[in-house]
């Protein structure tokens, strides 16, 4: 079976095509990548496995807490496991 090919910034690139965020923030995502690259294949090396395959979803999630009134908080990274059909 082949290894499920897709583009990391697929999500991004849709996003900006739609305009949901702009080309100048889509540069700034794609700039990024050699730096998200370089620490996945780091992950690979250390740890001795394959990363599995990932993409970059452009979202902002902010979270409030029931405890601090008024006080919001930014999920700036996350890993949301999916499977592939």
């Amino acid at each position: 079976m082949d290894k499920l090919r897709l583009d990391p910034l697929g999500k991004v690139k849709e996003a900006a095509r739609s305009g949901k965020i702009g080309e100048d923030v889509k540069g700034l995502i794609e700039e990024k990548m050699p730096v998200l690259q370089s620490m996945i294949e780091e992950v690979e090396k250390v740890a001795g496995v394959r990363y599995p395959p990932y993409y970059v979803l452009p979202l902002l999630i902010l979270v409030k807490s029931e405890v601090e009134t008024g006080v919001f908080g930014v999920y700036y990274a996350r890993n949301v496991p999916a499977r592939s059909s």
